[in-house]
Parts: C-alpha cells; structure tokens; sequence
C-alpha cells in the first residue's frame, strides 16, 4: 500500500461505524495548478518532504485506522483551504 499525505477535513468520523475521515489530497507544489489549490507555506517543518500543497478540488475518504498525523497547518493555511472548500461546495460558513 503506497502511503500518501492528506489534510483531514472531517471533524469526527464518518460512514459505517464512524471508521472513515474526509480527506484533501496534498501534493507536489511543482504540479500544474488546478483552480483552488492552497499551498503549504511550511510543508517541510509539517513533516512532508516536498513542498506542497493542497487540491481542494480532489476529495476521499480514508479509514482513520491507517492514518497517522504529521503536523497541523497554519491557521492562515487552513483558513484558505476552509474558504476554498465552502466555496466548492456552496456552504455559507462563518469565518474560522
């Protein structure tokens, strides 16, 4: 099984017996942007060996068993991605 990262958007778990946690999928900063990508200003101290960033337009679920955490974004990071993903899907949500 290949081990990739992900910001878990989930605030508890999800689907059967609550086991699943929704997920961003974080990758290569050097990628092609796609509409609503955040970077992470501090991928290396978060633990990731690339710079990166975060595709809110790419969404999944993973068992929370096989996650482990690695670091926390920054609150000017996370904030993005929060106003990115209300957007994407039309909540109205107030500021964080």
């Amino acid at each position: 099984m290949v081990t990739r990262p992900a910001l878990v958007v989930s605030v508890r778990g999800v689907g059967a017996n609550a086991s699943l946690a929704w997920v961003l999928m974080i990758t290569n900063a050097a990628r092609e942007a796609w509409p609503g990508d955040i970077l992470i200003d501090d991928s290396l101290a978060l633990g990731l060996i690339i710079p990166s960033k975060v595709r809110v337009a790419k969404i999944s679920a993973i068992e929370i068993s096989s996650a482990t955490r690695l670091g926390r974004l920054s609150d000017q990071a996370f904030a993005a991605v929060r106003a990115e993903l209300a957007a994407t899907l039309g909540l109205d949500l107030p500021p964080a």
